[in-house]
């Protein structure tokens, strides 16, 4: 059996519509540290583009038994010195404040 891609979340501009997928679909789509910072930076892109009215996110379920949109944040980044618990308190705050409608 071939191991399911995992990657960061992507971002895909369409118009007035932006999404976001989350893609580690083999970790039930949790999230990992540079996931933090990726999606700081989506956001950033999402609230500096006018255009972008609506935003979707979504996730990679492909080849789970169960599909799970995210299951959450994989706490082993805590034990580095990232800074992780600083950037994963900052996502969902940056999430609430977007200026698109978010789905």
């Amino acid at each position: 059996m071939t191991p399911l891609a995992s990657t960061p979340p992507q971002l895909n501009i369409d118009g007035n519509l932006a999404t976001i997928t989350l893609s580690r679909p083999a970790h039930r789509n949790r999230l990992e540290d540079d996931d933090l910072h990726t999606l700081l930076g989506y956001f950033e892109q999402i609230n500096a583009n006018t255009e972008v009215r609506v935003l979707v996110l979504t996730a990679n379920t492909s080849g789970q038994p169960r599909p799970v949109f995210c299951s959450g944040y994989h706490i082993g980044g805590f034990d580095t010195d990232t800074h992780a618990s600083q950037f994963f308190e900052q996502v969902p705050n940056a999430l609430a404040q977007l200026r698109p409608v978010t789905i």
